[in-house]
Order: C-alpha cells, then structure tokens, then sequence
C-alpha cells in the first residue's frame, strides 16, 4: 500500500475507533448505558468525519487521485469490507451489551 498521509491517518482513526468500541463496554458497566451508547456514537462520529476529511485532503493534494491510480477500486474495497465487517460486528455486539445493561437498569413496571 503507498505510504500516503491521507491513508495512514484514515488506519490509525480507524484503529481508535475500534478501540472506542471496545471502551464502550467497561465505561457503559461503570457509568451506566447511556454513556456506554454515548462512548459507542462518538467513537462512530469521529471515524465518519475523519473519513470525510482524509479524503478531502487526499483529493486537495492529489494524493487522493495517486491512489487510486496505483491501488484502484478493488483497494477501496478490501480496505472498506475488512473495517466495516470488524467494526459493525463490535458494534452490533457492544450495542446488544448496552441495550441489555439498560434494560436491567429500568425500574421494572409492576403488573397491576
């Protein structure tokens, strides 16, 4: 893979987001559900800008266009098949934990 700034910022956001999946979990039994789903959305939030922005800068100094020129579509695809497949997996499964830990936080309603 060319060594391109853009690209290694994009891996390494990529990576802490993964990470922030993973925080989700422990920060969602401490300090509640909610902030466990707020920990999950934001590690989210900041990949899809980082995204946005990385290939903003890789399409403003060409790096972008390098890119594609050497690596092409099927690049794009790999990389894209094997953080989507990691990451929805954690997420999916730190958002069942949470919604579970949430529920066994509610009051349950009594039956009248």
């Amino acid at each position: 893979m060319p060594e391109l700034p853009f690209l290694q910022v994009m891996a390494v956001v990529a990576c802490l987001t993964l990470a922030g999946v993973v925080v989700a979990m422990p920060v969602g039994r401490r300090a509640g559900a909610r902030a466990g789903r707020s920990v999950l959305r934001a590690s989210l939030g900041v990949l899809l800008v980082t995204i946005a922005a990385c290939l903003w800068w890789g399409h403003a100094t060409g790096d972008l266009a390098t890119f594609n020129a050497r690596m092409g579509l099927d690049a794009w695809l790999q990389i894209g098949a094997f953080f989507g497949i990691i990451l929805t997996t954690g997420y999916r499964f730190v958002g069942r934990f949470l919604d579970d830990l949430a529920s066994a936080e509610s009051p349950e309603v009594a039956d009248a």
